[in-house]
C-alpha cells in the first residue's frame, strides 16, 4: 500500500489489529485533515489513487480524514495528498518548529 508509515510504537498486530489503530484517509470521510488532532505516535495510511484504501481496513481505523477539493477536480495525486497531510501532521506535532 503506498504511502503507509508505520512507526515502530504503531504496528498491526499478528492478527491484522492496530495498537493504537491509526488515522487514514478516504474520500467520503467526516474530518477534514486539517482538523484532526493528530499525535505524536500516529500513523498515515494512503490507498491507491483508483481505489482508495480496502473497506476491509477503513473498518479497523478509528478516524478517517479528508483532504477538501472544490470545482472540477475529482482527485488528488497520491504524493500531493499525502504531502499535504504529512505536512499537516508535522506542524500540527511541532516537527516543523523544532519542539
Amino acid at each position: 500500500m503506498c504511502g503507509t508509515i508505520f512507526p515502530p510504537t504503531r504496528r498491526p498486530s499478528r492478527g491484522g489489529a492496530w495498537s493504537p489503530p491509526p488515522p487514514a484517509t478516504g474520500a467520503h470521510a467526516a474530518t477534514a485533515y486539517h482538523c484532526f488532532t493528530y499525535g505524536d505516535t500516529d500513523s498515515l495510511l494512503f490507498g491507491t489513487e483508483s481505489r482508495g484504501l480496502p473497506e476491509a481496513l477503513l473498518d479497523t481505523v478509528p478516524d478517517c480524514l479528508r483532504i477538501p477539493i472544490w470545482g472540477q477536480v475529482r482527485s488528488l495525486n497520491l504524493a500531493n495528498a499525502a504531502s499535504i497531510v504529512l505536512y499537516e501532521a508535522l506542524r500540527h506535532t511541532g516537527v516543523l518548529e523544532g519542539k
